[in-house]
């Protein structure tokens, strides 16, 4: 957890994004004077429609360039303001979570749906999720209490590995086509999809989990 009180950083990288034929540059300061739903901002991250989504503990803001538009989960059924992250997939869905809630993105209404789960059994996971994660190549990544799932867009199937351990998967990391997953009990595993198994790789030392 990190708390930005400006994004100097960010806004420069967006406004060279705009403005890549340009030859001068010049760089300011945001915050929530500017339309940023709060100061603490939790993650960062761009879309394929060239937005910039801005995860906070008090809404989620989305910037174009110019301005702001902020997002409050609770307008749409969520129970909390405190957004974890918004990903993308391949198939240009947004994603975001919101206190074990996910939301997805509805573009033509520009609004968010509570609707995760039901987005998730229609991919064919079952079982309630404790954990979501999309991967450098845009694939979509869910442990549930049945396994860990994982959704291929390009080849449009879903792999299924039941978790064996019964340990519950806290996190998932995935780049460059290998992938890990660490456990409640600070297991550390390999993902072996051609398998469908989890190769335990280390024991981590003990760490105590707390929520944000």
């Amino acid at each position: 957890m990190k708390i930005l009180r400006t994004l100097t950083f960010w806004m420069a990288l967006t406004l060279l994004s705009l403005t890549c034929n340009a030859s001068d540059y010049y760089f300011r300061t945001v915050d929530a004077r500017d339309g940023l739903a709060d100061n603490f901002v939790r993650d960062i991250v761009s879309d394929s429609y060239g937005y910039i989504w801005f995860s906070t503990i008090n809404g989620l803001s989305r910037y174009d360039g110019y301005r702001f538009s902020n997002y409050m989960p609770h307008l749409f059924g969520g129970r909390s303001n405190d957004i974890s992250f918004v990903r993308e997939t391949a198939d240009t869905t947004l994603w975001m979570m919101c206190e074990g809630e996910l939301f997805s993105y509805q573009r033509d209404e520009d609004q968010w749906k509570k609707d995760g789960a039901e987005r998730l059994k229609k991919l064919g996971v079952e079982g309630k999720m404790r954990t979501f994660y999309v991967d450098d190549r845009h694939h979509l990544w869910a442990a549930t209490e049945l396994g860990l799932y994982h959704y291929d867009y390009s080849a449009r199937r879903l792999h299924h590995i039941a978790n064996y351990s019964k340990s519950p998967i806290l996190h998932i990391i995935s780049k460059n086509g290998v992938t890990i997953v660490v456990t409640i009990d600070s297991k550390i595993y390999e993902v072996a999809l051609k398998e469908r198994r989890l190769m335990l790789v280390s024991q981590a030392p003990a760490m105590t989990y707390t929520r944000d």
